[in-house]
């Protein structure tokens, strides 16, 4: 009796340690599908990933960090179905569906708010990278000393459509809201956007073209080089388009290079809307947007952004109007 009891005591025991050095992850997912998760999360000082898998919507899994950490759970396309802000000892009961902006989280009280935030801006959120950063931006205004704010700015904000922007949002915040944890290394990309060396020669750079190939945007290879760097919802505005094509027409005689880099987070709806509009143009991509290697050098304050410049790499045109960059191309062209 006495050893029943002994080793009743022990198997406590080891349960409580293992739930103070770990948290628990439950869930479901709409429609009952049989599909593989992606879960990644940054703690302790390096990354950490795994993979597991939903059967008929169900899924579970266990992970450790000593200090809170953003869990990212994807499907196994790495798309987004749920954020969560977790430490170890916690445990999360999540309902999702095949959409982010959807998911119901029982477990902290900083997570559900998130996931109810994401519900009650589903819209604006969908609508496009500009609606989204206006909604947060409204939040984070209203919200400067609440942690939300932070994880809605590092997670759910475009900052690539305008750094000086965000940059601002962050600096808004007190110490409290904004964790080195959290917003280390956005805050990096950030000053590195805004203080890039904008003025200085663009080098070569490597992006993923619409086959997913790696190719490099070499301003040394054609007399002229035309650099546009933009969100998809840019190409709605009457005079992207139109310019683009009409440059692709002068591209083909080797004056100019033309490249159409996408800032875009998800490749999958870049290329979908590749095909939608019919681009013929050069397209490309790359993993970090415009904080990518190479691009994260030009200072780019806002987004749409359009750089023109000479065989050497030097800048003779940025800004954000691309009927003044495809002026001075003219100019040029015509002049050879």
């Amino acid at each position: 009796m006495r050893r029943g009891y002994l080793f009743f005591l022990f198997t406590l025991l080891l349960a409580a340690c293992s739930n103070n050095e770990q948290f628990r992850v439950n869930g479901t997912i709409e429609g009952d599908p049989t599909l593989n998760l992606r879960v990644g999360w940054y703690a302790d000082g390096s990354y950490h990933s795994l993979i597991t898998a939903a059967r008929e919507g169900k899924f579970e899994f266990f992970c450790t960090a000593n200090q809170p950490a953003v869990v990212a759970i994807c499907d196994n396309d790495s798309r987004i179905l749920a954020r969560i802000y977790a430490k170890n000892g916690e445990t999360f009961d999540l309902k999702l569906k095949n959409d982010p902006y959807q998911l119901t989280v029982d477990g902290n009280d900083i997570s559900k708010r998130w996931a109810t935030f994401l519900r009650e801006n589903a819209d604006e959120l969908r609508q496009s990278p500009r609606a989204a950063n206006e909604a947060i931006a409204r939040y984070v205004i209203a919200h400067p000393d609440d942690l939300l704010s932070s994880l809605l700015l590092v997670n759910n904000y475009y900052a690539a459509i305008d750094p000086l922007k965000a940059d601002s949002l962050l600096s808004l915040l007190t110490p409290q809201a904004r964790p080195s944890a959290i917003t280390e290394s956005f805050n990096y990309s950030l000053s590195r956007l805004v203080t890039g060396s904008a003025a200085g020669e663009i080098a070569s750079f490597p992006y993923r073209d619409r086959r997913d190939s790696l190719r490099y945007f070499n301003p040394h290879n054609a007399p002229l080089s035309f650099l546009a760097v933009s969100m998809w919802d840019d190409y709605r505005i009457d005079s992207v388009v139109p310019a683009l094509r009409r440059l692709t027409r002068k591209s083909a005689n080797r004056e100019l290079k033309l490249l159409d880099y996408s800032a875009e987070l998800d490749t999958i709806g870049w290329r979908e809307l590749l095909q939608e509009d019919s681009v013929h143009w050069d397209c490309g991509w790359a993993p970090g947007g415009i904080t990518a290697r190479g691009l994260d050098k030009l200072g780019l304050q806002r987004i749409p952004f359009f750089i023109v410049a000479d065989s050497t790499g030097r800048q003779l045109y940025r800004g954000s109007s691309v009927g003044e960059a495809e002026k001075l191309i003219n100019t040029f062209l015509h002049a050879r």
